[in-house]
């Protein structure tokens, strides 16, 4: 199974109602997007310093299905209307072992 993981830093004017649309963004895509197979998402919890505002993970069983995610119309939609609210952005995709 293939795991992407997604970190952000929101920029200082990015407000609680623009973080509460990301994450209604996330559970429409982990609804209609077929190829998800889990995908949970949150904030921060503050607990130490130095670490991003938020994250999300998300499943797939193969690399193929990953990339269907990553070009899915839905998906695209949500990365236009949201990717400029982060000051910065870290992903990484791996296989569970």
């Amino acid at each position: 199974m293939l795991r992407h993981i997604v970190m952000f830093n929101w920029k200082p004017e990015v407000t609680e109602e623009q973080i509460n649309a990301v994450a209604k963004g996330f559970a429409h895509l982990a609804e209609v997007i077929d190829v998800v197979i889990e995908m949970k998402f949150g904030k921060n919890l503050a607990i130490m310093d130095g670490c991003f505002d938020y994250a999300m993970s998300a499943d797939f069983e193969s690399a193929d299905d990953w990339m269907t995610y990553r070009n899915h119309p839905e998906h695209i939609k949500f990365a236009t209307n949201f990717a400029s609210l982060a000051s910065e952005t870290a992903r990484i995709q791996f296989w569970l072992i």
